[in-house]
C-alpha cells in the first residue's frame, strides 16, 4: 500500500480471495476502497464469492500472472505478502503480527500470520535534489536509496521474531484502541438454539465411539472459546478439526469422562455453517450491506471446508482500519 493515496479510494487486489474473507474486512474496515479483481482456483469457494459479490474470480493461476497483468489494474493494495527483503528493498516499511481473534474478544480460536506493507517515501530534500540533478545523478541517488532500505532490511531481520507483534494492541495501535475495553463474549452470543435439533449436524454415534481416547474439543453455550475451524470440520475426522458443542447434561463437565460411551449422552453436534461464519464475523443478515449467503448448489460440508480455509473478518478490518491505512508511524 502506497501512503500519500489522497482521498481517492484505494484499489485493492485479492489473490487466494476464497469466500471474500478479506473483501468482508475491508468492507467491515470502512475504508473506501474496492477489490478490483481476485483470483482463487478453487470453484466452490468463486461461486460462493460471484453469488455475494456479483464479482467472478479468476480461476488463473497467479504463477502465470504477469507484471503487465497486475499493473493495468492500477491497484494500491495487494493481499499476497512477498519476501520481506524484496519489500524493504523496494522502500516498504513493514508490520508483522500474530493474532487470533480470542485478543479481539471473539470466543475462537485462529492464530494466524499477518503482514502489512506500505511504501515508504524517499527523504523529500533527497528527492528535490534528484528531481534537480543530471540523469547518471538521480540515478545514482536512487541506487544508494535502494541500498539503504537493504540495509534497513538486514537489521529488521537480525531482530528475528521479536517483531512478530502476538498482542493486540500494538505499537501502532495501541493509541487508538483500549486493550481493557475488549471483552470477551459467550458462545451463547454466536449459535441458533434451533440448530440443536438438526440431524444433519448431529455427531454420528460411531464416529464418536471408534474413538478409544478422548481428544474431543467439546464446548457449551457459557464457554469462552472455541478451538479452529478447518476444512475437516464435520467430516468423521472429529480430532483436531474444530470444536463440537454439547447441548445435553450440561451440568456434566465433559473433561471429567473416561470413555467415549459417556459422552453419547451429551447430545454432541457439529456448529452449523451461519455459526461457524458468525465466530469468523462474516456478515449475516446484514440490513443495506453485503451478507454471506451460499449458492444452494453448495452443500453443507462443502460450506463448512470453504468456512475452515477462510479468516476472520473482524481482524483483518482491524488491521486495515488501525495498522495499515493508520496515518500513525510505524517505527
Amino acid at each position: 500500500m502506497e501512503e500519500g493515496a489522497g482521498k481517492q479510494p484505494i484499489v485493492c487486489l485479492e489473490f487466494f480471495s476464497g469466500i471474500g474473507g478479506l473483501h468482508y474486512g475491508l468492507l467491515a474496515s470502512g475504508i473506501d476502497g474496492r477489490v478490483a479483481k481476485s483470483w482463487d482456483m478453487n470453484e466452490n469457494a468463486n461461486a460462493v464469492y460471484y453469488h455475494n459479490f456479483n464479482q467472478r474470480p479468476s480461476n488463473k493461476a497467479i504463477d502465470y500472472l504477469t507484471p503487465k497483468d497486475i499493473d493495468r489494474f492500477g491497484a494500491d493494495c495487494w493481499s499476497r505478502t512477498m519476501l520481506i527483503e524484496a519489500l524493504f528493498g523496494l522502500g516498504f516499511e513493514v508490520v508483522e503480527c500474530l493474532l487470533s481473534p480470542v485478543q479481539l474478544g471473539i470466543p475462537n480460536g485462529r492464530l494466524r500470520y499477518y503482514l502489512a506493507a506500505r511504501l515508504r517515501w524517499p527523504d523529500p530534500i533527497r528527492v528535490s535534489n534528484v528531481n534537480s540533478s543530471s540523469g547518471t545523478a538521480a540515478d545514482s541517488a536512487h541506487a544508494a536509496w535502494m541500498v539503504e532500505n537493504s540495509a534497513r532490511a538486514g537489521v529488521y531481520l537480525a531482530r528475528g521474531r521479536s517483531v512478530v507483534h502476538t498482542e493486540w494492541p500494538f505499537g501502532p495501535t495501541a493509541g487508538a484502541i483500549a486493550s481493557a475495553a475488549i471483552t470477551r463474549q459467550p458462545l451463547s452470543a454466536y449459535i441458533d438454539p434451533a440448530s440443536d435439533h438438526i440431524p444433519s449436524l448431529a455427531v454420528p454415534e460411531p464416529d464418536i465411539l471408534k474413538r478409544r481416547r478422548l481428544g474431543f474439543d467439546i464446548v457449551t453455550s457459557t464457554s469462552e472459546c472455541t478451538s479452529t475451524f478447518t476444512k475437516a470440520y464435520g467430516s468423521s475426522h472429529l480430532i483436531g478439526s474444530g470444536s463440537l458443542l454439547q447441548t445435553r447434561k450440561l451440568d456434566t463437565d465433559s473433561r471429567t469422562l473416561e470413555s467415549p460411551e459417556e459422552l453419547i449422552g451429551l447430545g454432541l453436534r457439529f456448529f452449523s455453517p451461519n455459526e461457524v461464519a458468525r465466530l469468523h464475523h462474516f456478515p449475516l443478515d446484514k440490513a443495506g450491506g453485503h451478507s454471506l449467503e451460499f449458492p444452494s448448489s453448495i452443500t453443507l460440508r462443502q460450506r463448512l471446508q470453504l468456512l475452515g480455509n477462510s479468516l476472520n473478518v473482524h481482524v483483518v478490518a482491524q488491521l486495515l482500519e488501525h495498522v495499515l491505512f493508520s496515518s500513525a508511524e510505524w517505527s
